[in-house]
C-alpha cells in the first residue's frame, strides 16, 4: 500500500535562519531568484540540511521527497517529524519558514530532495496548506471530504481523495479503499503529477491484492513502474515490479515471480535501500520455502538478517524472524524456532502491526501446542484472537479460534465447544466451505452430537483427503463413544495404512485398538498397540534434538496408557512380565530425551524435517517437500507395524533383578485410562499387581501435592494423604528388610514425594525405612563406584544483581566454604557471578565423575516444559539475567558423578498423562549419574542445615553412596524443630541414572 502523509506549515514572514552546529551539515540559501523553478539537492548521509529562506509574506516553499523518507523541523526547539500521511518516498512539505532536513532512519546513502519556492503562488499551491493539512487529518482519523475544498483544484482533490483511501487501507476495507485510490489516480493524473498517480496505482495494487483480484492488482503494480520509470523514480519503479514479481507467485507461476524478484535486492542495496532489499530477501525466501527449497530460502533469510538491524524496519525484521522460526521448525531445530518467533513477535509489537502480530502469536501457539506446552500454548492463541479481531481479520480469528479451541480441549471442553462455534460463525459470514468443515470437525471431537455427526458426514465428500481422513478419524470416536462399534469400525475401516500424517495414524492406531477391547479382542490390541509402541520408540531413536524426541515420547505415554487398559481389559490375554516391561522401558520420556543414535535419513528423507512436519508445524505452512518426507516416515512407521516388536531394543527383564542387591526393590508404576499396574521386582524374584482405579490414584496425588502446598499446612492432614496415596500404590507393602527403593514412575506421578508416602500399616514415611530414589529404567546400581576427582562448585546467588521475582541468596555464597570443610580431601573450584554461564556449567557437568555443587535460583512453570532451568547472574550490572533451560543441556553427553541442585523446583514435573521432563531429570538422561534436588520452593534457611547434612553423610560413607547421604539429611531435618515439616525435607529427591 502506497500511503501519504502531508505536514504543511503556511506562515508568510521571513525568519531569520537559525543553526544548530552539532547536527547541521550543508546550509543552502533559496531566495525569489529561482521563483517557482524545482531545484534538487541531497540530504548528507548523516547530519542535517539547513535550509534558509529568504522569501516576502505569501510566499509557500513546497520540499518534496525523491526516493527516501526525510524528517524535518522548523524552530530549533522543535522536534524533527516524519511526513507520516504520504507515500513512502513522495512526501511533501509546505511553508515559508527556514526548515532543516535530515534523512529519516539510519545513517546510509544521501537522500534526494527537491525545493521549489512560489513567491508569487498561484491559486493551487496557495491552497496546499489547507488541503494538504484536511488529507492528513482524513488519513489519521477518517471522517467526511470537505466539499468546499474537493470542488477546488485537481491536486486538492487528489490529497483528500488519497488521505481518505489511506484510512480506509489501515482500517481494513479494501473494497474501500479501491474505489478511493481509483479517485485519486483520475484526481492525480487531472493534475499533471505522474509520482503520485504512480503512487496512486501502487495503493490500488495492494487492495487488489487484499481483494484477491490478483490479474487486477497486476495491471496496476505495472502501470505503477512505468509512471515511476517514466518520472525518473527508479526506486518507486523498482518497488512497483516487486509487488508484479509476487503476484505471479499468487496467480501460480512462483518459479516465475522468484525469477523475476531475483536481481531486485541487488537493486535496492545498489540504491542504498537496505530495507526494501531485506523485504525483497524475505519474499524469496518465503517462495523458496513453500516450494520446499530450504538451502535457498534460509540463505535469503540469513543475508537480510545480516544487514544491520536498524536499517530494517520493525516489520521486515519481525517477517524475516517468522520466516526463519518456520525454517528452523522444519529442520527440527525446535529451541532455534521458539527463539526466533519471540523475535518476531517483539518486533510485530514495536510496528504495531496487529495482522502480523496475529500471526506471529498463532504459530507460537500451534508450536508450544505441540510440544505439549500448553499453558503458553493457551496465552498465545488468546493473543492471536485478540490480534486478528483488532485488524478486522475474521478468517485469520477464526482459524486461531480453532487452534485456541484445540489447546483448551483437554481442561476446558466448555470454553473450547465455545471458540469451536465463534470460528465457525466467522467462516459461514467469510462463506469459506473448507473452513466450516474444519470447524465442524473440531466440534465433534469435543461433543459427538447427531448434528455435528451430520456436519461432518454432509461434508466429507467435498473434503481434500487429508481433511477428509481427519472427520473420518473424528467420525469413528464419536460412533465409538456412544457405543456403535460397526459404524466406529466402518470408518477406521477406509483410512489408509501410509497417506496418514504420523498425529493421525498414532490417533487411529489408538482407536482401533480401543475398539478391539470393546469387542473382547484384548489380545489383538495389545499387539497392535505394542508394534505401535515398537514403531514409535525407533523414531524416538531417530530423532535429532531433545525437543523432538519430547514431542514423540509424549505420544508413546499416550500409547503407553491405551496398552494398560488393554492389558487389564482380559485377564487371559495378559502377556508376561516380559512385554509389560518391553512396554514401559520404551515409553519412559526421561529415559529418551538424552543424545543417542539419530539417523540421518528414513529411506532419502529428513527425520527430522519429517517429524516436525508431521508433529509440530502449522499445517497451512506445508509444502510439498514437508508432504513427500512425511510419507516417506508414513511408509516407515506402516512397515513396522506389521513386523514383531524389537526384543533387542530394549534390555530384557531378567536383567532388573540381576542389578539388584539384597534389601532392594524397583517399582514401575503405569497408568491408564481406567486402570493402573505395578512391577516390582527385588534380588529374589518380581510380582506384578493391578492397582485401584487410575482416576483415584491421580485424584490422591494431587491431593497430597495440595496439602504439601504451604510450609504452615496441618502436618496430621498431610500424613492422612500419603497414607491414602501410599496404600494405593502399594496393595502389600514392602519388604520390612528393604533398605532402598528405586521407582521408575509413571508420568501422571512425577510430583509424588515418595520418601514421604506411608506403607500400610507404617506409623512413619518410608524415609525412616528406607533410602528413596526414582529412575527411569534398571538402575545402573555402580555408578558411584568411582572415587570424584573434584568438586566444582557454581554459585547465582543474585546477591548484585536484583531482580524483582528473585531475592538474593546470601546463604549459597557460604556454601561452597562449607563443603570444603566437610570435605578436606577434595579441592573445591568456585564460579560464581558473571564468569558462571552456559559454558562453564556444561564443562563442569561434562567432567568425568566431577561432582558438581549448583547454588541458584531455579524455577519451574507448570504447563511450560521448556521453562524448567536456572537463572544465572548477568554478564553485566545492567543486563538482564540469563537463564539455563532443560532443553540446553539434555542433548549434551554429561559424565559428573552427583549433580546437587541447591534450587528451587528443579526436580519438579507437570503430572501430565502424556508426560513432563523437569530439569533435574533431564541432568540424568544426558548422563548423569546422580542427581539431588527440590521438587518445590525451598528455604536458604532449610538449605544450610540439610547442604552441610548431606556432605558430611557422604564424606562418612561415600560406599553407600548419594540416596542415603539424602536420607541422612533429611531425618535430621525431621529431628530438629525448625524444619520438621514435611514441606521441608520432603521436597529433596535423588534421582540415579539408568542403563
Amino acid at each position: 500500500m502506497s500511503r501519504w502523509v502531508w505536514t504543511v506549515v503556511a506562515v508568510s514572514v521571513v525568519i531569520t535562519p537559525y543553526v544548530e552546529a552539532a547536527q547541521t551539515q550543508e546550509r543552502w540559501p533559496l531566495d525569489c531568484g529561482s521563483d517557482g523553478v524545482p531545484q534538487d539537492r541531497f540530504v548528507p548521509a548523516q547530519g542535517v540540511l539547513d535550509i534558509d529562506v529568504q522569501a516576502p509574506a505569501g510566499a509557500v516553499l513546497v520540499i518534496e521527497e525523491r526516493g527516501r523518507d526525510l524528517e524535518i523541523r522548523s524552530g530549533p526547539d522543535a522536534a524533527f517529524e516524519a511526513l507520516s500521511t504520504r507515500p513512502p518516498r513522495l512526501g511533501l512539505w509546505a511553508g515559508t519558514r527556514s526548515v532543516q532536513v535530515k534523512r529519516s532512519g539510519a545513517p546510509g546513502a544521501e537522500a534526494p530532495l527537491r525545493a521549489t519556492l512560489h513567491c508569487t503562488p498561484d491559486a493551487v499551491h496557495a491552497a496546499l496548506p489547507a488541503c494538504s493539512a484536511a488529507a492528513a487529518a482524513l488519513a489519521a482519523k477518517g471522517g467526511a471530504l470537505p466539499l468546499d475544498l474537493l470542488a477546488g483544484t485537481p491536486l486538492c482533490r487528489a490529497l483528500l481523495q488519497h488521505g481518505l483511501a489511506t484510512f480506509a487501507s489501515r482500517s481494513g476495507s479494501p473494497a474501500e479503499a479501491a474505489r478511493l485510490y481509483t479517485d485519486a489516480i483520475d484526481s492525480w493524473r487531472a493534475a499533471g503529477d505522474a509520482s503520485r498517480e504512480g503512487a496512486g496505482w501502487l495503493g490500488l495494487t495492494e487492495q487488489r491484492l487484499r481483494l484477491a483480484d490478483h490479474r487486477a492488482a497486476l495491471v496496476a503494480a505495472e502501470r505503477a513502474g512505468a509512471l515511476s520509470e517514466r518520472d525518473g523514480l527508479p526506486y518507486f519503479a523498482a518497488r512497483a515490479r516487486a509487488q508484479a514479481c509476487l503476484i505471479h507467485g499468487y496467480l501460480g507461476d512462483p518459479r516465475r515471480a522468484s525469477d523475476c524478484l531475483g536481481p531486485l535486492p541487488d537493486t535496492f542495496m545498489a540504491m542504498g535501500e537496505l530495507g526494501e532489499a531485506a523485504n525483497t530477501w524475505y519474499s524469496l525466501g518465503l517462495l523458496a520455502a513453500d516450494a520446499g527449497r530450504v538451502d535457498e530460502a534460509e540463505s535469503a533469510a540469513r543475508q537480510a538478517l545480516a544487514i544491520a538491524p536498524s536499517a530494517i524496519t520493525p516489520i521486515v525484521r519481525g517477517r524475516l524472524l517468522q520466516l526463519s522460526a518456520r525454517l528452523a521448525l522444519e529442520a527440527g531445530r525446535i529451541d532455534e524456532s521458539i527463539a526466533a518467533i519471540s523475535g518476531a513477535i517483539a518486533a510485530f509489537e514495536a510496528a504495531g502491526d496487529l495482522r502480523w502480530q496475529g500471526n506471529a502469536y498463532l504459530f507460537a501457539a500451534e508450536l508450544h501446542h505441540g510440544l505439549g506446552a500448553d499453558a503458553e500454548a493457551r496465552v498465545f492463541a488468546e493473543a492471536a484472537v485478540q490480534r486478528f479481531n483488532g485488524a478486522q481479520a475474521p478468517a485469520r480469528m477464526a482459524a486461531a479460534l480453532l487452534v485456541q479451541a484445540r489447546i483448551l480441549a483437554a481442561r476446558d471442553s466448555e470454553a473450547a465447544w465455545l471458540a469451536t462455534r465463534r470460528a465457525r460463525a466467522l467462516y459461514v459470514q467469510a462463506q469459506m466451505p473448507l473452513q466450516i468443515a474444519e470447524a465442524d470437525v473440531t466440534a465433534l471431537t469435543l461433543q459427538a452430537t447427531p448434528e455435528a455427526e451430520r456436519a461432518v458426514a454432509d461434508a466429507l465428500v467435498s473434503l481434500p483427503a487429508r481433511r477428509a481422513d481427519q472427520a473420518r478419524l473424528a467420525l469413528a470416536a464419536a460412533a465409538l463413544r456412544r457405543g456403535d462399534r460397526v459404524a466406529a469400525g466402518a470408518e477406521l475401516g477406509r483410512l489408509s495404512d501410509r497417506s496418514l500424517p504420523l498425529a493421525t495414524a498414532l490417533d487411529r492406531d489408538l482407536l482401533r485398538a480401543r475398539l478391539m477391547v470393546d469387542e473382547g479382542a484384548a489380545a489383538g490390541a495389545l499387539s497392535l498397540l505394542e508394534r505401535a509402541i515398537d514403531a514409535l520408540h525407533a523414531l524416538v531413536r531417530r530423532a535429532g534434538t531433545p525437543g523432538l524426541r519430547y514431542a514423540l515420547a509424549r505420544r508413546l505415554a499416550l500409547l503407553r496408557r491405551a496398552w494398560v487398559d488393554a492389558y487389564l481389559a482380559d485377564p487371559a490375554a495378559r502377556p508376561g512380565f516380559e512385554a509389560a516391561w518391553s512396554v514401559l522401558a520404551r515409553t519412559q520420556i526421561t529415559a529418551l530425551l538424552g543424545h543417542g543414535t539419530a539417523a540421518a535419513s528414513v529411506t532419502g528423507g529428513s527425520v527430522d524435517r519429517a517429524l516436525a512436519a508431521a508433529l509440530l508445524a502449522p499445517e497451512d505452512e506445508t509444502n510439498e517437500r514437508d508432504l513427500s518426507v512425511q510419507r516417506e516416515l508414513m511408509r516407515f512407521y506402516a512397515e513396522r507395524l506389521r513386523v514383531a516388536p524389537n526384543a533387542s531394543a530394549v534390555e530384557r527383564w531378567v536383567d532388573v533383578g540381576r542389578a539388584l542387591a539384597p534389601g532392594q526393590v524397583w517399582i514401575a508404576f503405569a497408568l491408564g485410562e481406567r486402570g493402573a499396574i505395578a512391577l516390582k521386582a527385588t534380588s529374589e524374584g518380581e510380582a506384578l499387581h493391578r492397582l485401584e482405579s487410575a482416576e483415584a490414584i491421580r485424584h490422591s496425588s494431587l491431593a497430597l501435592r495440595e496439602a504439601l502446598s504451604s510450609p504452615t499446612g496441618p502436618v496430621a492432614a498431610i500424613e492422612a494423604e500419603a497414607r491414602h496415596l501410599g496404600e494405593r500404590l502399594f496393595p502389600d507393602g514392602i519388604d520390612a528388610s528393604a533398605t532402598q527403593l528405586w521407582v521408575m514412575a509413571d508420568d501422571a506421578l512425577a510430583s509424588v514425594p515418595w520418601a514421604l508416602l506411608r506403607m500400610p500399616g507404617d506409623a512413619g514415611p518410608l524415609i525412616e525405612r528406607m533410602a528413596v530414589s526414582t529412575t527411569s529404567g534398571i538402575p545402573v546400581s555402580r555408578a558411584w563406584a568411582r572415587e570424584p576427582p573434584a568438586l566444582t562448585a557454581l554459585v547465582a546467588s543474585l546477591s548484585e544483581a536484583r531482580h524483582e521475582e528473585l531475592a538474593p541468596l546470601f546463604g549459597a555464597e557460604q556454601e561452597p566454604r562449607l563443603i570444603a570443610g566437610i570435605v578436606p580431601d577434595m579441592p573445591v573450584t568456585v564460579m560464581a557471578g558473571a564468569d558462571l554461564d552456559e559454558t562453564t556449567l556444561l564443562e563442569a557437568l561434562a567432567a568425568d565423575a566431577n561432582w558438581v555443587h549448583v547454588a541458584a535460583h531455579g524455577i519451574h512453570r507448570e504447563g511450560l516444559p521448556g521453562y524448567s532451568g536456572l537463572w544465572l547472574a548477568p554478564v553485566q550490572a545492567d543486563a538482564p539475567l540469563r537463564f539455563i533451560g532443560w532443553l540446553a543441556l539434555a542433548d549434551t553427553p554429561l559424565h559428573a558423578g552427583l549433580v546437587v541442585l541447591n534450587a528451587c523446583q528443579l526436580a519438579q514435573a507437570d503430572d501430565l498423562p502424556d508426560g513432563g521432563v523437569d530439569f533435574a531429570t533431564a541432568l540424568v538422561s544426558a548422563g548423569v549419574a546422580h542427581v539431588v534436588a527440590a521438587r518445590w520452593t525451598i528455604s536458604d534457611a532449610a538449605s544450610a542445615q540439610w547442604v552441610p547434612a548431606f556432605y558430611a553423610a557422604l564424606n562418612a560413607d561415600r560406599e553407600a553412596g548419594p540416596a542415603f547421604a539424602l536420607r541422612a539429611a533429611q531425618l535430621r531435618m525431621r529431628a530438629g524443630r525448625a524444619f520438621r515439616h514435611p514441606y521441608y525435607w520432603a521436597s529433596l529427591v535423588h534421582r540415579q541414572q539408568s542403563r
